[in-house]
């Protein structure tokens, strides 16, 4: 074992191979699948059977393309978040909410901001310690269903959040004087504060949770949506 991991360390300086991808073409070399069988073999040597001639019992050496394989293609566990693509199937999206692959249409069920369960997930991906991710791999450029749509919401969100705020100050006004009567302007009345709404949420989805964790009832954050929704009718009127 010692003579193959110098061999090894030579390899590695002849090619711009990873160590682990050098340690498996060993193997190959070897008759074994990867490092670990070879390792495993060599540290406890199954007994000699009849008419045994003494050499290492191991599987016969791979075919030259499957070794090739073998090396280059990443060992680890695919890892799916939100939306993302099965690779063995296009058609079908990995839902995190339910643990099951779907069909595209399917995340409309959970409703306008499933995305942001995505959006979340990347966040807490790059924050993540990268040793807990040596086992898992994503690529990078997975195909996920949900990703242009929900990077759109926030990007639009954080565009309008000012001019948002500014209304729903004037409906808060309007609610005082009595001009306005109705859950969005009584969830104006109760939410937003002269200095208008809090600039950490970076989405409406955020923003709401922001609310809830502060003890504001459901029906309050549900009028925040509503009063999103009229906002951007609004300020389409007046564009128009």
């Amino acid at each position: 074992m010692d003579q193959l991991r110098r061999d090894a360390q030579r390899l590695r300086k002849q090619e711009s191979l990873t160590h682990y991808q050098v340690l498996d073409r060993i193997a190959a070399k070897h008759g074994y699948r990867n490092w670990s069988l070879l390792s495993k073999h060599s540290a406890a040597p199954a007994a000699k059977a009849p008419g045994s001639t003494g050499e290492r019992d191991h599987l016969p050496p791979l075919p030259p393309a499957q070794q090739h394989r073998d090396v280059t293609e990443d060992p680890r566990k695919r890892y799916y978040l939100h939306g993302d693509q099965l690779e063995d199937d296009a058609s079908r999206y990995y839902c995190a909410e339910c643990d099951v692959f779907f069909k595209a249409n399917h995340f409309a069920d959970h409703g306008p901001h499933t995305g942001e369960r995505l959006l979340d997930q990347l966040e807490r991906r790059q924050k993540r310690d990268w040793r807990l991710q040596m086992n898992l791999r994503r690529p990078d450029a997975a195909v996920n269903v949900l990703e242009t749509e929900a990077l759109a919401a926030r990007a639009e969100y954080q565009a309008l959040r000012p001019k948002f705020s500014v209304w729903l100050q004037e409906q808060r006004k309007r609610t005082r004087a009595g001009e306005r009567r109705d859950d969005v302007g009584f969830m104006a009345l109760e939410l937003v504060t002269s200095r208008g709404l809090p600039t950490t949420p970076k989405s409406l989805k955020q923003l709401c949770y922001h609310y809830e964790r502060r003890g504001f009832q459901r029906f309050a954050t549900e009028a925040l949506e509503s009063a999103w929704a009229e906002f951007k009718q609004d300020l389409a009127a007046r564009q128009a």
